[in-house]
């Protein structure tokens, strides 16, 4: 509920405020007096909110990309788009002077800095610790599309989370160093009293985060920077050398669900006993203990659920991004980054499929047969 009015109050804020400096944008209450007007323009707030939940996902759905190819500034078009929607709802008290389309483009860019500025005094779409473990229902559906390795529709989904969690997690960087930041600690313990934010919480522990939330492909990349301490701050390099062992795992509810669907029984009744609590978790997958009904102990490795096609939407992403610096850079086209992100959606995909890991398993183990010191993991194929 409190983040319900603080979202209707910044938004009626940001208007009031963007009305205020721009003399080509006029907004008129029902009769004079200060209450009339706060009134009108908590009401236009609102109905801003629910204009920009209904209108703001389908648009990205439909033009992700050029969030990509305007390094955000699309948001700007969108804020004006919404604008122009909601003046088209409040005609009476919402009045826009010639040249429309100038005023309107203007309005929209000066909100949406307005109101991000607002956000983050008083914390709201503050990045929340966990945050990365929350799998949206939506996800399997789309896992059922026939794909390929390229769908718009799925990247462009991907580009929505992926800018939003990249700007969340860039306005704490930005919220953290300024003196705002002790006010914005104390608003977020109303606004999430169960939860716990990353304000808090060191630059380099805020990218691990930030990377843990957007999901395997880019813990993936984290994994591989960490090797860089040559050129990265040691301090980073220890917390993004974390991705490799420091990843929070899946819900049970998840694993017994893709247990049921993959081998057509749950995990009490495929195993003799399934520990509920992993004894690993990595980027890809979860390891949980098991026994076999005939006593012996296996290690079951579970893929993190949906992983296939949001890998796939970050892959396709990641390649419009690096495609659009080669053509804006020469120097960029000279690092030769195309043949390493081919390389590297080629190896994600390829381990995306555990039966490569069971073959090389198996291969290993007759490989090493003639040396009894060295044992390779038994892989069960009924399994």
């Amino acid at each position: 509920m409190i983040y319900f009015l603080l979202r209707v109050a910044v938004n009626a804020l940001a208007l009031a405020i963007t009305v205020f400096l721009l003399p080509g944008i006029h907004v008129y209450a029902w009769e004079e007096g200060f209450v009339p007007l706060l009134l009108t323009y908590l009401v236009m707030g609102l109905l801003f909110g629910f204009i920009n939940s209904l209108v703001r996902p389908l648009v990205i759905l439909l033009f992700g990309k050029l969030l990509l190819w305007t390094v955000g500034l699309f948001t700007w078009v969108i804020n004006s788009l919404l604008l122009v929607l909601l003046s088209l709802v409040t005609p009476a008290i919402w009045v826009v002077d010639e040249p429309l389309a100038l005023w309107v483009i203007l309005a929209g860019a000066l909100m949406g800095i307005i109101a991000t500025i607002l956000e983050a005094i008083v914390g709201l779409n503050s990045s929340l610790e966990g945050e990365g473990r929350r799998q949206d229902f939506y996800w399997r559906w789309l896992s059922k599309l026939p794909t390929g390795r390229r769908s718009r529709i799925i990247e462009n989904l991907r580009t929505q989370q992926v800018y939003d969690a990249m700007r969340r997690y860039g306005v704490d960087m930005l919220i953290g160093q300024t003196p705002v930041s002790g006010l914005t600690q104390w608003a977020q313990r109303f606004i999430y009293p169960d939860r716990q934010t990353v304000t808090a919480e060191s630059m380099p522990v805020k990218v691990r985060l930030m990377l843990q939330e957007l999901g395997p492909t880019y813990v993936k990349m984290g994994q591989m920077a960490a090797s860089r301490s040559d050129i990265l701050p040691e301090e980073l390099v220890v917390e993004l050398e974390k991705l490799h062992d420091d990843v929070s795992p899946f819900p049970y509810a998840d694993v017994e669900a893709i247990i049921s669907k993959e081998l057509g029984c749950t995990p009490d009744t495929c195993f003799a006993s399934f520990s509920r609590e992993p004894v690993a978790a990595a980027s890809m997958a979860q390891v949980h203990r098991a026994f076999l009904p005939d006593g012996e102990v296996v290690a079951v490795k579970v893929q993190r659920p949906n992983i296939e096609v949001t890998v796939k939407g970050d892959l396709g992403i990641v390649a419009d991004v690096v495609n659009t610096m080669e053509k804006r850079s020469q120097r960029i086209r000279g690092l030769g980054l195309s043949g390493m992100l081919d390389e590297f959606g080629s190896s994600i995909i390829e381990e995306l499929d555990f039966r490569n890991e069971a073959f090389n398993a198996q291969m290993l183990s007759y490989n090493m047969r003639e040396f009894p010191q060295v044992q390779a993991p038994q892989i069960y194929e009924s399994l």
